[in-house]
This record gives C-alpha cells, structure tokens and sequence, in this order.
C-alpha cells in the first residue's frame, strides 16, 4: 500500500501593503544632466593669492637715478628732495655722463651782455639746463633762470660734491671744477660760513683753463640765499677790480664775471652748478 506524504506548510502572515518601504525613486530634475555654467556657480569661488605690493622708487636725486639704472641718458627727470610723495615730485636736470654722471643741477644763470635781470631763489623747484650758447637772454624763460635756496638744498641731504662751470665773452677761459670740500658744501646748505678752502681742494675737469680757484684768496661769508652767487670766490688784483665768481654782485649788485673783474654786467656769462 502507498504511502502519501503530505508536506508540513507554515503560513507567515506578510504585512499589511501600506506599511511596506517601497524603493527610492530618484528625482527627474535630480536625474538631468547638470550644465557647465551650473556646476562652476556650485563651485565656491576662486580667489588668487594678492600679489605683493611693489615698492614705489622716489629717487632724492639725480645720483639715486645713476645708481638704480646706469645706463640712464642726461636729460630731465622727477625726483623726490622734499619727500617720499607723487604730489612732491621736482624736475631735475640731471648730468649722467659728465665724471661719471649722477650730477643735479643747482644753479642756472644764462646772462645777456648789458642786461641786469633780478636773480631767483628757488624753494621748492630747481632751475633746468637751458642754452649752452653765451648771449641768450634766459632770464624771459623762467624755467631755465634761477637757483636753489638754502632750505631746498638743505632738503637735498646727502651730496658730497658741488661742481661750478662758467664761460664770458671777456674772455676764452673756462671754469669747470669740482670739489668735495665740506665747509663749502655746509655753506651751500646752510648759508653759513663760506667756501674759502676750495682753492686747495678741487679736481679740475678736462676742459678748465681758468686762474680761480686755484689762485682765490678771498671767499664771501654767511651770505645765506646767496652764498653761491655773491662773490662766492675770487683773487684780489691790484690795479683792477678782483678776479671773480659773481652772480650779479656787488658793487650795486651787478657784477656778472668769470675769472675776470668788471664790477659791470657788460659781458655775456654763463654759470652753472651742480652737485651730487
């Protein structure tokens, strides 16, 4: 006889359908494609390292100009005596061949024959190179006449040698000299004492052919505003007026020589100086 085997069947009764978790079904907009300008404003923003503040150069003057470049041409350029500020810049006429260059000119009187024009102190500008030719009359071009005054050159600090350059139509000589003597540059600066030494210390450059200085015996003294312009140096002659450096001077302030005595303004001169 055949048995039956009947299988053992356990029910588990399944949860009710509405506590079933159904599968995540992502989101459609979750699902598109994410545009190139869309990513980038997820992104946070990009910021370069600043870069470092690059030092502004304000040269003091025409040596500072040589020494920071010295392939730099004689002409004008701005520099900073009065301070470390854009708005403070004063134009400069700059010698860079000359002995080595780095020169700044100081003093600009291009004198015409019979005239005797007003001298100009300089507080804050300095004079430009103008003609180098005698006769021309440059005190009707203002930016080319004139000197600097005690407290500008006193806010020049620093330079070490004064270098004077004259010519007049009484006669063929030339002066062109410099010196690094320091009563005479405190002089210069401070408008006292005097440049009474120079005859025993200065470097005549290649083209000097004046007596003075080497045959001065007389200097001016504490003439302030004027110390480079009034008989500043000279010898003293017997039978004529002293031989002498003078920027419209005494007598009567009008003395215009070069290595000559006048006591006139009746010759074309010329005279400059520099210093660095």
């Amino acid at each position: 006889m055949k048995r039956l085997l009947l299988s053992t069947f356990i029910l588990v009764p399944l949860p009710a359908c509405q506590d079933r978790k159904q599968p995540h079904v992502p989101d459609e907009k979750a699902l598109a494609p994410v545009h190139e300008a869309e990513a980038e404003a997820a992104l946070p923003a990009y910021e370069a390292p600043e870069a470092p503040a690059q030092e502004i150069f304000y040269p003091r003057d025409c040596l500072a100009l040589k020494k920071a470049d010295p392939a730099l041409p004689s002409a004008i350029y701005s520099i900073y005596p009065l301070g470390a500020d854009a708005d403070k810049a004063v134009a400069a006429s700059c010698d860079m061949d000359t002995d080595g260059g780095g020169w700044t000119l100081i003093l600009n009187y291009n004198h015409r024959a019979a005239t005797n024009p007003e001298l100009v102190v300089r507080l804050d500008s300095l004079p430009l190179l103008g003609s180098d030719s005698l006769g021309r009359d440059e005190s009707l071009e203002p930016e080319f006449w004139g000197h600097a005054g005690n407290e500008l050159l006193r806010s020049l600090t620093g330079f070490r040698e004064l270098r004077f350059q004259c010519r007049s139509s009484e006669n063929t000589r030339i002066m062109h000299f410099k010196t690094a003597d320091a009563d005479c540059i405190s002089a210069v600066q401070l408008g006292r004492g005097s440049c009474a030494n120079i005859g025993n210390a200065f470097v005549p450059m290649s083209d000097h052919t004046a007596l003075l200085p080497a045959a001065m015996d007389r200097a001016e003294v504490d003439r302030l505003d004027v110390t480079l312009t009034y008989n500043t140096f000279g010898k003293t002659e017997v039978d004529t007026p002293a031989r002498m450096w003078s920027v419209r001077a005494e007598p009567s302030q009008q003395a215009w020589e070069c290595d000559y005595g006048t006591n006139d303004f009746m010759f074309d001169t010329l005279h400059r100086v520099w210093i660095r």
